[in-house]
């Protein structure tokens, strides 16, 4: 695999970049230049894209992991500056966000089953049940099968379900948001469990 760069997190690995609620990653795999959610504040999406010289321009993929606002926050700042990547969302994904995509030219793909998006990378296609709609983002690399997650509302294990299917082999790496927010003791003991019976 080429590189991936965190953009925007709650945790900072360069003390140049912004912390924040949310989440973003941008990938570059030879000529594929994916870009993975757009965080929460636009200020600090677009302080942390200068920072680390990432022109949204050349993004030819958009996975957006679902809508909530945490992941769409950079929504506007992209539509300005790109016109041209294909956006891929979750089946039910919040129509208005659609409708807005579409209306600047972009190709909006709502996905409920593995998908591929562009270069050697597909998604999940909505993954259920989940309070909200959502697919993830994974890929083969010379370590296993990769997954990038927003928010993991339908559950960890659930999403490497979908994944373990499609592709045959257990994931060998899990990224992103794991929504462990407010589970403590016993119930987070419980949650690790299933995550590890996952294979992952």
């Amino acid at each position: 695999m080429g590189r991936m760069t965190i953009v925007v997190d709650n945790f900072s690995h360069d003390e140049a970049l912004k912390r924040d609620w949310g989440f973003s990653a941008y990938i570059e795999d030879g000529e594929t230049k994916l870009l993975f959610d757009l965080g929460n504040k636009p200020e600090v999406f677009e302080y942390n894209l200068n920072h680390l010289g990432i022109p949204l321009s050349e993004i030819q993929c958009l996975v957006i992991s679902h809508s909530d606002y945490d992941h769409v926050g950079g929504l506007d700042q992209f539509l300005v500056e790109n016109k041209k990547a294909d956006i891929f969302v979750p089946q039910g994904f919040d129509h208005s966000l659609i409708k807005k995509m579409e209306a600047v030219g972009h190709r909006v793909v709502e996905t409920h089953e593995p998908t591929k998006v562009c270069g050697r990378f597909m998604v999940t296609g909505r993954v259920d049940p989940s309070p909200r709609p959502e697919h993830s983002l994974y890929f083969k690399t010379d370590h296993g099968y990769w997954i990038v997650a927003g928010c993991s509302h339908p559950k960890v294990w659930n999403i490497v379900r979908v994944v373990r299917v499609a592709t045959g082999e257990n994931p060998y790496l899990y990224i992103g948001g794991y929504h462990f927010f407010r589970l403590f003791n016993g119930e987070l003991e419980g949650v690790l469990r299933l995550v590890r019976e996952s294979g992952v």
